[in-house]
């Protein structure tokens, strides 16, 4: 099959959603809430109760090493008393998610790499000095599910991704580099297809789009889309929760010079402390998604 019809023929496959596995119906109704800094306790309440896994692994994580103090969490409320809604809703996002994908092509580590430059993402917002009204929530959506073009690759396109790991291994250049040349068609395209029928916000669709080709994000979504970026840039750097996209972190990266983040031996090392602070999160909270 040429480059041209591959690419129609995975296009078309995610645009009908062939046989794609959907996420729990929770992520969709809790999506709809980001960026409500008013939403009340009890709506998420409601929303994640819709699901007993979700809700029972959110309950499972909210006692995790990262979170727990002396009293056990026993229920979504009391895990929204502890934690907030901010991180239930997350949590919660990443476990109906999660959930989505099991199964052996999985790429090992995909979702500890996932979660840690979600929530990676935090910190360089923290570090911007560059002016904007990013949507924590929408950055960390979208960081969450930056890669998951390539998951939808590993499960259902198994030759192609063989194909591209080859190619990019070959030619010593990242995974995105060599994508076109062998399918005609980008993960980040994929990942977006696939988001938009999950009805995530916009600004998520479009950081996930173009998280390594910024230029296609738009000036609505640009800063989206170089904050995914660069979190996962410094994860790459690091050798943090890598899947071998070959993503390293630059001085002059777009991202590092127009968020305004200097990138000198101190500010590095406070975003690689973060990575790795987060990889580690990542990989306990993940362990409760199994």
């Amino acid at each position: 099959m040429d480059v041209d019809s591959l690419a129609k023929r995975i296009a078309s496959d995610i645009d009908v959603l062939s046989d794609l596995p959907s996420p729990s119906p929770v992520v969709e109704r809790l999506s709809a809430t980001l960026g409500d800094d008013d939403v009340e306790v009890r709506t998420i309440e409601a929303i994640i109760g819709q699901d007993p896994v979700v809700a029972g692994k959110v309950i499972h994580a909210a006692n995790a090493a990262a979170y727990a103090s002396h009293t056990p969490t026993a229920s979504i409320r009391a895990a929204l008393l502890r934690l907030g809604v901010i991180r239930v809703r997350r949590l919660a996002m990443l476990f109906g998610l999660f959930n989505a994908y099991p199964g052996p092509r999985v790429p090992e580590g995909f979702w500890q790499h996932s979660l840690a430059v979600a929530q990676l993402t935090d910190l360089v917002v923290q570090h911007m000095t560059a002016g904007g009204n990013t949507n924590p929530d929408e950055v960390f959506i979208a960081g969450l599910l930056h890669d998951l073009g390539l998951l939808v690759l590993a499960t259902h396109y198994p030759r192609e991704y063989r194909a591209i790991r080859e190619a990019a291994a070959e030619e010593n250049k990242p995974l995105d580099d060599v994508e076109d040349a062998v399918m005609g068609i980008d993960h980040g395209m994929i990942g977006e297809i696939l988001a938009a029928h999950w009805m995530l916000p916009r600004p998520a669709c479009a950081a996930i789009r173009a998280h390594h080709r910024i230029d296609l994000a738009g000036p609505d979504y640009r800063q989206n889309a170089l904050i995914v970026h660069l979190a996962e840039a410094a994860c790459g750097h690091a050798q943090l929760a890598d899947i071998g996209e070959g993503v390293l972190l630059r001085p002059d990266d777009p991202a590092v010079v127009e968020l305004g983040i200097g990138i000198g031996p101190e500010s590095l090392a406070v975003i690689l402390a973060g990575a790795q602070v987060q990889a580690e999160r990542a990989a306990e909270l993940i362990g409760f998604g199994r």
